[in-house]
């Protein structure tokens, strides 16, 4: 694992967003997109969404909220 990852993954088992503030309870079964979102991730691969797409999985889900995705309210 690369240094960055490292890094990355030590704010995640801590709680932490990308930001370094603290992830919110996560208390959603769904959550929805406000807008586009996309990322390459370290290995190159996409990660994108669509407005209005409804995301369900709870993995992605905690991944959005980490990066602050723009999400409906």
């Amino acid at each position: 694992m690369a240094p960055a990852d490292v890094g990355a993954l030590e704010m995640h088992m801590a709680g932490k967003k990308l930001d370094g503030k603290d992830m919110p309870e996560v208390n959603h079964d769904s959550v929805t997109l406000a807008s586009y979102y996309g990322f390459y991730d370290d290995e190159g691969n996409g990660r994108f969404w669509s407005e209005g797409q409804v995301v369900t999985d709870p993995a992605d889900i905690e991944l959005l909220l980490e990066r602050d995705a723009p999400l409906k309210d």
